[in-house]
């Protein structure tokens, strides 16, 4: 922490100075001892009290340093001290309060309304808070005193900001807007709008209201000249041109752009697009498509047909062919995006389209130029729809045919350069890649899929020797045919449902990474394989491995968090959900500075793009699911009381789930973050990754409600049943308690779960098979349906809730009635455990031994809807055994049924938590059994591996079995069983946790 500025008012400031030290080297118990000091000598010593909060804060002691700072807030005629100041507001920036850094400066400006700094620290702490209304009003305070410019477009963007995040756009687009536009056309008059920052800020409000001809006459004018990157101009110019829909102009400004740059996409893009659009205008029998702006409809220099169209785009081919340097993609690519928009618009008819080669020919042309670069396929792949049935074939024979052709002289050439023998792989690679990409896979045999594995693999060891020539951090592209043979071995497991194929991609892969390959691609597919056996201690290694950090977070954390809480992994979830948590809330802080200093230099553009960031960050989906990740391994792994439950509920600052934040919830995840080559149908697509995304906010909503309700009623139990331990924190609950109020809160939440519940059961409706490899992992809300969940709570918070009430007034007889008769429908409930619990051990512990480690999901899921159990029976018990306390007689007499029914239903609560912990020993000592019986058998992976090796006649082929690299089938069975027992450990300890938690809570 820099030392401020000193005051002259302030008289301690050479006093100051060893703890601004102690607090920049973080000794902070020498700073704390050094405040302490000073604050005895002068009670009057506010920056010293200041700084002492400051360092309580960063050592954990957060209750006392609020207490603190709320003495220092009191005294407000202190707050004009500029250390003072600082001090206060650094500690509430830290402690994320920057509610109160506002309040702090708002009593400073009162104080001294004249004092720029002050303003200045208004004015940004308005814009840590988003208080756009306020920051125009300091805005324009700052520019009436001190007639500086900046403050002036402060103000300015201050309107602009308010009328981006307007809910009402009608009145953002006919006050705020015209008002901002008003005044930066005022500072044009006086010439001072100078910077491209300002123009850039004219432009985007003149976009907002979508007046995109005033905004082109202003870029095309003098002012245009101000903008410092020229590229950036012309870029925006086509855009505007392509709003106002004048498609001639666009059409003769593409062309011009693609002389200069004939490689500019975007630009392409433009080009065809204009001109399918003059066509359409043009055309006699099109009703539907007027002229945009007659004005602009002068279609001299403009290609209004397919056949000028084509002409262009050769005469750049030509151009590029002449080149003796490196070609450019843009003209090769051109003509596909042409058929494919003309197609698109059913603008394809062979007169007006001569074309002097078909598709296929083009097709062939672009890969004999640029089959050597690993952009080949992803550059092809958008116009391989356009194909035929014979199309496709005649291209995947004349791309094969010319592939065997270049590898024939590569024979024939004793000395071939070391970058050219790449080229032939990267064309090969290609060939593979586009036969997949049009289905020719699919229609192969198993026997044919499996010879087409050994022949990647071949290929793949015998290009290892081209790996000495890159350096680690590069991607080898030899590594692209593991994964090819990767996707092959998934295709077979498909279509035989056996695991080996599995097994077998596994070892591939981890023969390569083990070798300190760092192509992540390989590493997110042994992700997904390990994570589809259900075995994710391997994916620990794999998640440090690709080095996980930041945005990645939020974008790839899908892949480890659900699985690894799923299965049980609590103590990796607690070692790395928390970490991951940690990420999101500091970037809720820096996020607002990053705002600040946009402010400070000017950069207004950049404004709502920050703006737009923070919102995608604060309303993450993944956060949102982490929170309450991190809340389930918590309640499940280490409860052993309500008061336990309630502290820890509490100490995670749980926020409801309402409409509004489902409908701000943005999903991060990178769904499409796979390489694959498989055909259309078979990829992940938008409308799956939407129905993905409503399947895990059904979940949300599930989880947010469940543990509302279990946090409302410990907090319940904690304030109105107190006990001889209490909760080590406060409780959720603030004075005056009203406990109809409090139930009232259940039981909204408890029928929020219930709604939540049934709306997440008609997930069918959104329900799509994602692909193996690059879909997300299964959502755990499908095994949650079959845990029991929603009939314990069905079966225990109307009780609990009746029973408060009941409690509150002395046990009335209609009450008490109501209790005993829902305490006596318990035995249905532990009828339903008792199912529940045969279901997940009993049917599928064989499934739980060998790669079906998904099974323990179930075991999970039951032991969660166990600990919930446990903890609401154990409120019933508080409330009944409290008031026993206090009036033993009646209530022993009314309650007697009710008590009876709770001691049964708990003790065959305990009997079903140890049974199904006795059947985790028993499933985990059949894991150990079977891999030791298999999986040290040599030739086990070699019978499994070719039982469905068939020849042409269907009959199973006579051949010896190949040698077994038994050293890496051992590797991965000791990676995939550790990590099933592991699993199972951790199961064991948490489900003797819940038996404590049962025994504390039957204590009458």
């Amino acid at each position: 922490m820099s030392r401020p500025r000193p005051h002259p008012h302030d008289v301690s400031d050479r006093r100051l100075r060893p703890i601004y030290e102690a607090i920049d080297e973080r000794k902070f118990k020498k700073a704390h001892q050094l405040a302490d000091k000073l604050i005895k000598k002068n009670q009057d010593a506010p920056t010293a009290k200041a700084l002492k909060g400051l360092v309580m804060l960063r050592t954990g002691h957060e209750k006392e340093a609020y207490v603190l700072m709320d003495e220092i807030m009191k005294k407000r005629s202190d707050l004009v001290y500029e250390p003072l100041l600082q001090a206060v507001s650094l500690f509430y920036r830290e402690s994320h309060q920057f509610e109160r850094i506002a309040e702090v400066f708002e009593l400073a400006v009162a104080q001294e309304p004249n004092n720029e700094d002050y303003m200045n620290h208004l004015f940004m702490a308005y814009v840590r808070v988003g208080k756009y209304q306020k920051q125009q009003e300091v805005g324009r305070n700052l520019f009436k005193m001190f007639s500086k410019n900046s403050y002036y477009y402060w103000t300015v963007m201050s309107i602009v900001m308010q009328a981006h995040t307007s809910k009402d756009q009608r009145l953002a687009k006919t006050m705020y807007l015209p008002l901002a536009q008003k005044m930066i056309e005022k500072q044009m008059k006086t010439g001072t709008v100078e910077s491209d920052t300002e123009v850039k800020l004219y432009v985007s409000v003149l976009d907002m209201q979508e007046k995109y001809e005033d905004a082109l006459f202003m870029l095309r004018g003098v002012l245009g000249g101000s903008y410092k990157n020229d590229r950036e101009r012309e870029l925006l110019d086509l855009s505007l041109v392509k709003k106002l829909r004048w498609w001639p102009e666009l059409n003769r400004l593409s062309k011009a752009q693609l002389n200069k740059n004939p490689d500019e996409w975007t630009t392409w893009q433009y080009y065809v697009e204009s001109l399918i659009a003059i066509i359409k205008i043009e055309d006699p029998n099109e009703v539907n498509e007027k002229i945009p702006d007659p004005n602009h409809w002068n279609l001299s220099d403009a290609d209004v047909s397919l056949e000028q169209a084509y002409h262009f785009i050769k005469a750049k081919v030509d151009a590029e062919r002449a080149k003796k340097s490196q070609w450019n993609r843009g003209p090769f690519l051109a003509p596909f995006e042409l058929i494919k928009q003309a197609t698109e618009k059913e603008l394809r008819p062979n007169d007006d389209f001569v074309v002097s080669q078909s598709l296929v020919d083009l097709f062939v042309i672009f890969f004999d130029q640029f089959g050597s670069c690993r952009s080949c396929h992803s550059d092809v792949d958008p116009y391989l729809f356009l194909l035929s049935d014979e199309e496709k074939e005649e291209l995947i024979k004349r791309v094969t045919s010319s592939v065997s052709e270049a590898e024939k002289a590569n024979c024939a050439k004793a000395d071939l350069p070391r970058s050219d023998a790449l080229k032939v792989v990267q064309r090969h690679i290609f060939s593979v890649q586009l036969a997949r990409s049009l289905g020719e896979h699919e229609d192969m045999t198993v026997a044919d899929k499996l010879d087409l594995v050994e022949e990647l693999k071949r290929r793949l060891k015998d290009g290892e020797r081209y790996r000495d020539g890159f350096i680690e951090t590069d991607v080898c592209p030899i590594d692209t045919y593991a994964q090819l043979a990767v996707h092959v071995l998934a295709d077979l497991h498909e279509e035989t449902q056996d695991n080996v194929y599995i097994w077998e991609s596994i070892m591939l892969l981890e023969n390569i990474v083990r070798a300190k390959n760092t192509n992540a691609q390989l590493k997110l597919l042994l992700v997904k394989l390990y994570s589809y056996l259900g075995a994710f201690a391997p994916c620990i290694r794999l998640y440090d491995d690709l080095d996980i950090r930041n945005i990645q977070i939020d974008s790839l954390g899908y892949l480890f968090v659900p699985i690894g809480v799923s299965l049980g992994y609590y103590t990796w979830a607690k070692r790395t959900v928390q970490p991951m948590l940690l990420f999101f809330f500091n970037q809720l802080k820096s996020c607002p500075e990053y705002v600040v200093s946009a402010y400070h230099n000017a950069s207004f553009y950049k404004i709502i793009e920050m703006t737009r960031f923070q919102h995608r960050i604060k309303n993450s989906l993944t956060f949102a699911l982490d929170i309450y990740e991190n809340a389930s391994f918590e309640i499940i792994s280490k409860t052993s009381s309500i008061s336990w439950a309630h502290s820890t509920l509490y100490s995670l600052n749980l926020h409801p789930f309402t409409p509004e934040s489902e409908a701000n919830l943005s999903d991060n995840r990178d769904l499409f973050v796979m390489d694959t080559w498989d055909p259309p149908h078979r990829r992940m697509t938008k409308e799956k990754a939407k129905a993905s995304t409503q399947i895990e906010i059904r979940w949300l909503n599930v989880r947010a409600t469940m543990f509302h309700t279990l946090w409302v009623a410990s907090g319940i139990a904690e304030t109105a049943y107190k006990t001889d331990n209490p909760s080590p924190v406060p409780t959720r609950i603030v004075s005056p308690f009203s406990l109809q109020e409090e139930c009232d809160k259940m039981e909204k939440h408890y029928m929020d779960f219930k709604e939540a519940y049934v709306r997440a059961q008609k997930t069918s409706e959104l329900d799509t098979e994602f692909p193996l490899l690059q879909g997300p992992p299964p959502s755990q809300l499908h095994d949650f349906f079959g845990c029991g969940y929603s009939e314990m709570m069905d079966g225990l918070v109307p009780l609990l809730r009746k029973m408060m009430l009941a409690a509150d007034k002395k046990w009335p007889q209609e009450a008490a009635d109501e209790c005993i008769k829902l305490a006596e429908d318990l035995p249905r409930l532990n009828k339903t455990f008792e199912e529940q619990r045969k279901r997940v051990i009993d049917v599928y512990s064989r499934q739980m031994k060998l790669g079906s480690g998904w099974a323990l999901r179930h075991v999970v899921q039951l032991s969660e809807t166990f600990t919930h159990a446990a903890l609401y029976v154990g409120m019933c018990n508080k409330v009944v055994t409290t008031n026993k306390a206090k009036k033993r007689s009646r209530v022993e007499r009314v309650a007697e049924p009710m008590i009876k029914a709770l001691r049964e239903f708990q003790n065959d609560l305990l009997e079903e938590i140890d049974k199904l912990k006795r059947g985790v020993d028993d499933v985990r000592q059949d894991v150990m059994t079977d891999y030791r019986r298999e999986f040290y058998d040599e030739d086990y992976m070699e019978m499994r591996r070719f039982r469905h090796r068939m020849n042409r006649r269907g009959e199973m082929e006579d051949r010896e079995f190949q040698e077994i690299d038994c050293t890496s089938v051992r590797g991965v069975e000791k990676s995939i069983r550790e990590s099933c027992v592991s699993k199972l450990d951790e199961l064991r300890l948490a489900l003797g946790t819940k038996l404590v938690l049962c025994i504390k809570t039957m204590k009458w």
